[in-house]
């Protein structure tokens, strides 16, 4: 009895915040998915609308992520300098823009320009979304607002295929996209409800560590690639270029493995001289943490 009184004493202390905040973050989740679902489907209006073959649009998505892979780190330090709050809000107004420019795009290379500013805002909004869930919601809210951030991405990625197939049956890819645009500007409406945090002016970025470390993961990712066009070995004809007669894909890869190589030395240097890094190397000490980053 006693046992039971205390947990029901200290669920009640428990403070039970609005879930309409919760909607905003889903919502911000939910515009990231629903874009990147939205590619494949409007692959074919694409191709038609710009006259390229589907490898270029198809640039598009890899361009995207690539971006989000190369420069998460440094928007975690962006977060944490400025405010998950204020970055959030600003990362919204890109994703807005991106989607413009996907909705008015007139050829596939402003098409693949917005999807990488697109993988820009999400590489500022998926740091930025943790942090406010752990600003607004505290206990078991914040354990079930966590869990919404994943059924929000399944769920998008679902309304992706439906509404993106019925759109671009019917009516066209293009809409697609406006109404992204127009769900971005809910969502920076609805951020107004979020509880502001306030930024930590004294967290410094390490500049040289994001170059090492963006540069060596956008070079090993468009390697791997494009192994299949370029060539695995010997340069194959739709090889932008090759290097005494050998394909760019592999060298690519090797270069961008000897500058993560970089990135970890420089980490090491800058913990020994009592610098903050970029990504601490204390989440590695274990193969799951490792496996995760």
């Amino acid at each position: 009895m006693v046992v039971a009184a205390a947990s029901a004493v200290q669920g009640g202390t428990e403070e039970r915040n609005s879930w309409v905040p919760l909607i905003a973050i889903a919502f911000g989740q939910a515009i990231m998915s629903f874009n990147v679902a939205s590619l494949p489907v409007s692959m074919g209006g694409m191709v038609a609308s710009f006259g390229v073959p589907p490898t270029t649009v198809a640039t598009g998505i890899v361009a995207y992520s690539m971006i989000v892979a190369g420069f998460v780190m440094l928007g975690a330090k962006l977060v944490q300098r400025f405010g998950a709050l204020r970055v959030f809000r600003i990362a919204v107004i890109l994703f807005a823009l991106s989607q413009v420019m996907m909705t008015l795009s007139p050829n596939a290379t402003v098409m693949i320009c917005a999807q990488g500013l697109c993988g820009a805002a999400a590489a500022l909004i998926v740091p930025a979304l943790v942090a406010l869930v752990a600003e607004n919601y505290h206990g078991t809210q914040q354990a079930t607002a966590l869990g919404s951030l994943g059924s929000a991405r399944a769920g998008a990625g679902v309304l992706a295929f439906l509404i993106g197939g019925m759109l671009g049956t019917y009516i066209g890819w293009r809409p697609v996209f406006g109404l992204l645009a127009l769900v971005s500007g809910l969502v920076f409406f609805l951020s107004f409800r979020l509880r502001p945090d306030q930024g930590r002016p004294d967290v410094r970025i390490d500049i040289v560590g994001v170059v090492l470390a963006a540069a060596g993961i956008l070079l090993i990712s468009f390697g791997f690639n494009n192994l299949g066009g370029w060539g695995l070995a010997l340069a194959r004809p739709d090889a932008p270029f090759n290097l005494l007669g050998l394909s760019p894909a592999p060298v690519m890869i090797v270069l961008g493995v000897v500058l993560g190589q970089g990135f970890f030395l420089w980490t090491r240097r800058q913990e020994a001289a009592g610098r903050t890094p970029l990504m601490a190397l204390e989440l590695l000490d274990s193969r799951e943490e490792r496996a995760a980053v």
